[in-house]
């Protein structure tokens, strides 16, 4: 589910994919509902419970950095660059991943994704 600035939701659809080395994730995540489109990808290092790393969203070209912590399957992270901030929460479990991005005051406001592994 998406909520945009005016209040207003959306059906989201959703794919998902990354690739794991050592203490590094890459991510990627493309997104659209009826009205809006987003691709996000990280470049996301872990060392000793704290993640840092950078992340894009490629539709609209805003690129920054992102903090946080991961323990038990669970990331919650902040993401920044210039004139935006969001916070980040990934649950991983039982090969299904729940994703809230949240970013008041930005055109998408609130994003909620549920995703399974493997595909139709």
């Amino acid at each position: 589910m998406i909520e945009v600035r005016d209040g207003g939701r959306e059906r989201i659809r959703c794919r998902g994919g990354n690739t794991e080395s050592g203490n590094s994730l890459k991510l990627a995540l493309r997104c659209a509902s009826d009205s809006y489109r987003f691709e996000l990808t990280g470049d996301i290092s872990y060392h000793g419970g704290a993640i840092s790393g950078s992340w894009g969203e490629t539709t609209r070209g805003i690129y920054g950095s992102l903090s946080g912590r991961m323990s038990s399957g669970r990331i919650q992270a902040n993401a920044q660059s210039a004139g935006f901030n969001a916070s980040l929460s990934i649950v991983s479990s039982g090969g299904r991943q729940n994703v809230s991005i949240q970013a008041p005051g930005s055109e998408v406001s609130e994003v909620s994704i549920s995703m399974g592994r493997g595909g139709r």
